[in-house]
């Protein structure tokens, strides 16, 4: 219950329940549930964007559709985007994400990323990474990777035989030209 923010909109159990903090949107049982200072956050869907319980989160300009999506967010993940149904899960306080699929990112934790496709990036928890397809990059750790997968890439370089792994590349030795 906002007692202090302004212009929130709360629809749902406990939906935005800690919120001190000013437009934000959470919409679902339980959505943004633990944010309480965070600002300019939108959630639709059951779970999204809950927060971490016990702990009071503080995390801005984030936008996250589906049930669980975004849900174990921590305070300084600031600038993130998670579509689909448990994308983005587990994010913690990485950055500037983009996760789009269901099961996108779950289980990542880094920052700067771009993982699009049922279970793109399920495991990453590097940095500036992009993971498009099908399974892609589902084991990957690592920073700077780059991956399109047509079919499970469940191995961190493609080699299950039944492997579709359409691209692959090592970003972390590239000239990085501003």
């Amino acid at each position: 219950s906002n007692l202090s923010g302004q212009q929130g909109t709360f629809v749902g159990q406990n939906a935005g329940y800690s919120s001190t903090a000013s437009y934000n949107t959470y919409m679902g049982s339980y959505a943004g549930q633990y944010h309480s200072t965070g600002e300019k956050n939108t959630s639709v869907g059951t779970y999204a964007l809950k927060g971490v319980s016990a702990t009071q989160t503080s995390a801005d300009n984030n936008v996250a559709v589906g049930m669980s999506a975004g849900e174990n967010i921590a305070s300084g993940a600031d600038n993130n985007t998670f579509v689909g149904m448990e994308a983005g899960k587990s994010n913690g306080a990485g950055d500037n994400n983009a996760y789009y699929g269901y099961s996108a990112g779950q289980n990542g934790t880094g920052s700067n990323n771009f993982f699009g496709g049922y279970y793109a990036g399920f495991s990453n928890i590097g940095n500036n990474s992009i993971q498009i397809g099908y399974r892609a990059g589902y084991k990957e750790k690592g920073s700077y990777k780059f991956y399109i997968a047509a079919d499970s890439t469940a191995s961190a370089f493609g080699t299950r035989t039944d492997s579709k792994l359409l691209m692959y590349g090592d970003m972390s030795n590239a000239d990085k030209a501003n």
